[in-house]
This record gives structure tokens, C-alpha cells and sequence, in this order.
């Protein structure tokens, strides 16, 4: 019996032929492109003395069992990659990702976008099989004034939607059914100040 051809592997073979002459990529183009890191991103594992500095980048929690931050490294830092049974050590460069667990007493959510110095302060028996991490967390004095810029918008447009909703719900109170002020309320929406930063 002949053997048959893999139709998908014929047109990759045709694909790569065709990037000659006509679909060829123009060197000026892609002159001084480099590769990206685009695999899931190795993990750090705190340790009572660990610091590190970092940028939050973003929650990852495709999956809700084991949702875990991405962050971009500011020096090279001692990660692994692979499973629990068969984990690899990697280093991670400073413009690299690594992800980390969420943990309670490290909120990076407020800080996503900043450059954080982190350390693992110590460890704190909260009554379950794993004790707590402890950290501490500083930010530039730029980052500081930038943060509480940001914390004072954030108070004033709350207080303005709390005002535009009271008074949208007292147009709606003269209405017969006020389903008007309520589609009006509705449309009330909170907008954070930074891009990624949580309100």
C-alpha cells in the first residue's frame, strides 16, 4: 500500500518555499528583531529572605484553582519551570516574565504597572496545613506621589458617581415608574485612572 502524504505538512513545505522571490520578507523589515518569551512564564517560590524587583504585570487566572500573577523581571532572578515532581531551576533576565502565587498579605493588585522591591519578611502561622507569607513592599518616591495621585481621583470620582446616582435616583422618584433613572444609574460606570491599576 503507498503511503499517503500529510496534506498539512505538503502545504507547510509549499509555505516555505513561497517566502522566496515574491513572498519573501523584506531583511529591512525584521533587521534587529529578537525572540520573545512567549511560553508560560517559569515561577518564583518565596523563601523568608527573598527580595526581588519587579513589575506586576497581570492576574493570570485562567485557572481559578491556581491563579497566579505575571510579573516582569528588573534583574535576573532564580525561577523554575515545569511540574511540582519535575521542576526545572531556570534564571529569569531583567525584561523577562516570571509568575508567582497570589498570596494574601501581598496585594499586587494595587501596584500593577510599578516597579515593586519585594521581600519575604517571614512566615506567619494562621492555623492552616501551609503558615502565611509575610512580606514587605516599597515603591520609588515618584511611584509613592503616582499611587496617591491616583488614590485621591479615585476618591473624587467615587464621590461623584455617589452624587450623580442620588441624583438620578431622585429624578427617578418623581417619575411614575422611574425605570428611566434606574437605565440612568446604570450607565454610572467606575473607570480606573492608570491602565490595569484596580479601583
Amino acid at each position: 500500500m503507498p503511503k499517503q502524504k500529510n496534506a498539512a505538512v505538503e502545504s507547510n513545505e509549499e509555505f516555505k518555499q513561497n517566502l522566496s522571490g515574491e513572498f519573501a520578507i523584506p531583511a529591512s523589515e525584521v533587521e534587529g528583531f529578537s525572540s520573545e518569551q512567549i511560553s508560560f512564564p517559569p515561577y518564583l517560590n518565596p523563601a523568608v529572605g527573598l527580595k526581588f524587583l519587579a513589575v506586576p504585570i497581570s492576574l493570570d487566572d485562567r485557572d481559578p484553582e491556581f491563579p497566579r500573577w505575571v510579573c516582569e523581571a528588573r534583574h535576573s532572578l532564580e525561577c523554575e519551570k515545569g511540574s511540582k515532581d519535575e521542576k526545572e531551576d531556570v534564571v529569569v533576565r531583567a525584561g523577562e516574565f516570571f509568575t508567582m502565587s497570589v498570596y494574601a498579605a501581598l496585594p499586587l493588585e494595587r501596584f500593577v504597572g510599578l516597579k515593586c522591591l519585594i521581600q519575604c519578611t517571614g512566615v506567619k502561622d494562621v492555623g492552616r496545613p501551609q503558615p502565611m507569607f509575610v512580606f514587605d513592599l516599597k515603591l520609588s518616591a515618584d511611584d509613592k506621589k503616582l499611587l496617591a495621585n491616583e488614590r485621591r481621583e479615585r476618591a473624587s470620582q467615587a464621590i461623584e458617581r455617589y452624587k450623580e446616582k442620588r441624583r438620578l435616583e431622585a429624578l427617578g422618584a418623581t417619575e411614575t415608574n422611574g425605570s428611566a433613572s434606574r437605565e440612568m444609574v446604570a450607565e454610572v460606570v467606575k473607570q480606573p485612572v492608570r491602565p490595569g491599576a484596580q479601583i
